[in-house]
């Protein structure tokens, strides 16, 4: 259980540095960590080294660290090009309404030359 857990701690820290797959990584993450607890436990009662399993609680637990930073990273940039877009669009629709004024105007001067 150990190795699976180093190797589920890995492959977690790999796919968090993604910021579409990080959430991802969380599943994998928090099964090393169970399966890292498990096994050190079991080692810990029969005297062995604990050295793969601790390893892969240590990844778990960093990967989860860095798929949440990621994550809220990603969903921040995202919040700030979506106020960013809705900003242009006011400005946009606020010259496209003083157009439409302005030529209402000039439609209306020419009705009075008439």
């Amino acid at each position: 259980m150990g190795v699976a857990s180093l190797v589920l701690g890995i492959l977690a820290l790999i796919a968090s540095f993604v910021p579409c797959v990080g959430l991802i990584a969380i599943i994998p993450a928090g099964i090393g960590i169970i399966l890292g607890i498990i096994d050190a436990i079991s080692k810990s009662k029969k005297q062995e080294s604990k050295g793969m399993p601790v390893t892969g609680i240590i990844l778990g637990v960093i990967s989860l660290i860095v798929a949440y930073v990621m994550t809220s990273v990603a969903a921040s940039a995202v919040e700030e090009g979506v106020q960013q877009i809705k900003a242009e669009a006011d400005k946009a629709v606020q010259q496209m309404e003083a157009d439409m004024n302005k030529q209402l105007e000039e439609v209306k001067a020419l009705e009075n030359q008439q």
